[in-house]
């Protein structure tokens, strides 16, 4: 019985031991190790391109536990970006660009976003191009054809 108490308090020290390494912990946190801890990540393409007529909204994700904003296009009268800045950290954010409108110009609208974090040196950017409208004429044919058939040239002019 004492062999089984000697053999069991000598085992009970061993894992007491292996149990109370040491172990250091750093609780300084410093701005380099902030800054490394930041994360911005976003899954949109680096071009989108929409178009002229019914386009379709453009949907990407940002996530990142530091706070974020879009700037560009503040003054795009044509379409809309949504949200513009996260409201919380540490959560994923669906963002959509949606164009208000037909594009009645015969040149592309065009949209430069960038994405900047507080603290992240890399901001992403993503262009939106919603395409111009397209223009087609035909030179009409005054002549009448024969009944008998035949050729008559015209012109079509496009963009």
């Amino acid at each position: 019985m004492k062999k089984i108490f000697k053999i069991f308090a000598i085992l009970s020290i061993i894992a007491a031991a292996a149990g109370c390494t040491m172990s250091a912990i750093d609780t300084q946190m410093t701005p380099e190790k902030e800054a490394a801890t930041r994360s911005l990540k976003c899954d949109a393409l680096p071009a989108y391109t929409l178009t002229a007529v019914n386009p379709s909204p453009v949907v990407f994700r940002i996530t990142s536990n530091t706070p974020w904003t879009i700037t560009g296009g503040e003054d795009a009268s044509w379409c809309t970006v949504s949200p513009r800045a996260s409201a919380e950290v540490g959560l994923s954010h669906d963002i959509t660009v949606k164009a208000l409108s037909d594009n009645p110009d015969y040149t592309d609208r065009v949209l430069n976003l960038t994405i900047s974090a507080d603290k992240i040196s890399s901001p992403i950017t993503v262009t939106i191009t919603q395409n111009r409208k397209a223009k087609l004429e035909v030179t009409p044919i005054t002549d009448v054809f024969p009944s008998a058939g035949g050729q008559l040239a015209f012109k079509v002019k496009s963009n």
